[in-house]
């Protein structure tokens, strides 16, 4: 070709679309050339003169390469919605988990304050106290939440 070799040619077609199936076809029985072409991303290699059954054959292997390419590509990336919405999903159900473990831990401690009528609101003062100095020893959220749990069922 007078303006760029065949490995230029295949450069230009990889950057225009890496998908696209390349298959090289030349007269320079050359082995480096073809195993450039070939990891520079051609499909085939086939050297001239050839045989028209042997250009379809290869012209179907990469056609149908390209569509499992794209298949599994497709497939690949339903995988992965399907993961984040799981993975939502699970996010949601932890965070009610969550709530529903606050709940109960004070509504024992509003049973507690109901079994002792010296006692009451004994459980909320300690919580109240445990939070403010949390806060001010700038303890994180997730370690708070645990110090409370623990002096709530204690």
């Amino acid at each position: 070709m007078p303006e760029m070799d065949g490995l230029k040619l295949l450069e230009w077609v990889r950057e225009y679309d890496k998908d696209l199936p390349v298959i090289m076809v030349t007269a320079m029985h050359d082995l480096s050339t073809a195993l450039e072409a070939i990891r520079r991303g051609a499909y085939d290699y086939i050297l001239k003169p050839f045989e028209k059954d042997q250009l379809f054959l290869s012209v179907r292997r990469a056609l149908e390469h390209r569509q499992l390419v794209l298949e599994n590509r497709n497939y690949q990336r339903n995988l992965e919605k399907l993961v984040e919405e799981r993975t939502a999903q699970l996010r949601g159900a932890l965070h009610q988990l969550e709530r529903s473990y606050d709940d109960t831990l004070e509504a024992l401690g509003g049973a507690l304050d109901l079994k002792d009528a010296e006692t009451e609101g004994h459980c909320k003062r300690v919580t109240a106290y445990t939070l403010a100095i949390a806060k001010a020893m700038k303890v994180e959220s997730p370690d708070v939440a645990a110090i409370c749990a623990r002096r709530v069922s204690a």
